[in-house]
């Protein structure tokens, strides 16, 4: 079987006590088995993870030819891991990767969210991510199941309509605005 290496980010890896809160969620990871789920079949002591197969893969970050063909699995997929008590709490188009043959998973349950809430940020500027933070997220509340739920709304108005349904410049101005609906 073909797999990928991921490597901890940096930040990550140099803070002890987030390191394991990483740690910790890649081990919940590993027992996630969905087909809509790209696959951390294993963790590895020198702080990598070990991945299903990437090959051909990408993020699929511009619209699809047939994004309704796409919800059915990743609703599935996060259904599953919700039943699990799993949440993703940053999901966004950067996290869903298209495989050949037109396959969609979802990657990083709730590694991605660790990995920008303690990584190195500037209050003002807008990460990528941050047009598909919920109102919960935009409260500073811990994002669940109903953050999941909205953001990928998000992802599908995007990929219905082509741009975000909020946006801007500012990250205090994009926050009020989502949290506000306007």
């Amino acid at each position: 079987p073909s797999f990928s290496l991921v490597r901890f980010p940096k930040h990550i890896a140099e803070d002890p006590e987030v390191r394991q809160r990483y740690r910790e969620m890649a081990r919940q990871l590993c027992a996630l088995q969905h087909p809509h789920i790209i696959k951390l079949q294993e963790l590895l002591l020198e702080d990598c993870l070990v991945v299903e197969a990437l090959k051909g893969a990408h993020p699929l970050t511009n619209v699809p030819s047939e994004p309704l063909a796409l919800a059915t699995g990743l609703i599935s997929a996060l259904e599953y891991a919700h039943g699990r008590g799993v949440t993703h709490r940053l999901l966004n188009c950067h996290c869903i990767w298209l495989f050949p043959e037109n396959a969609v998973k979802i990657w990083g349950f709730g590694l991605d969210y660790l990995e920008e809430r303690y990584g190195p940020s500037d209050r003002h500027q807008v990460s990528p991510t941050a047009p598909y933070w919920s109102p919960e997220h935009c409260q500073n509340q811990d994002p669940d199941e109903r953050s999941d739920i909205w953001s990928l709304g998000v992802v599908f108005y995007r990929w219905s309509t082509g741009r975000l349904p909020f946006s801007s410049n500012s990250l205090p101005v994009l926050v009020d605005r989502i949290r506000h609906y306007h």
